[in-house]
């Protein structure tokens, strides 16, 4: 697995953008019912697949060497790959999204 603490601010937002349009892709199909039109789901699903390879593209570019192997073996449908990449992005959005404070509930002075 590659280092999240090597890889750049942008390429991190780029391996976010693929991670969350497969995680949306996946969301799609598996809403989808089997009354509906293949049109119909073509239409819901098309954004994501474009979200994600444009994402993609913009990885084969990289400085990092192995995260641009991985999303070009992605790119030719690696299924490797793809895993690899959308593990990678739910370590990043664990790592660097903020953590949210919890507040503990104390009761209320005013009304004892």
């Amino acid at each position: 697995m590659i280092d999240p603490s090597t890889i750049s601010e942008t390429d991190r937002k780029l391996v976010l953008e693929f991670a969350t349009a497969m995680r949306d892709l996946d969301t799609a199909r598996f809403l989808s019912s089997p009354a509906e039109s293949i049109e119909t789901i073509n239409r819901r699903i098309d954004p994501h697949i474009t979200r994600s390879f444009r994402a993609l593209v913009k990885l084969e570019q990289s400085d990092n060497l192995a995260l641009r192997e991985l999303a070009s073996d992605a790119a030719n449908k690696a299924g490797r790959a793809i895993k690899k990449l959308r593990q990678l992005g739910n370590l990043l959005r664990q790592e660097f999204t903020p953590v949210k404070v919890e507040r503990k509930w104390s009761p209320d002075p005013l009304n004892n």
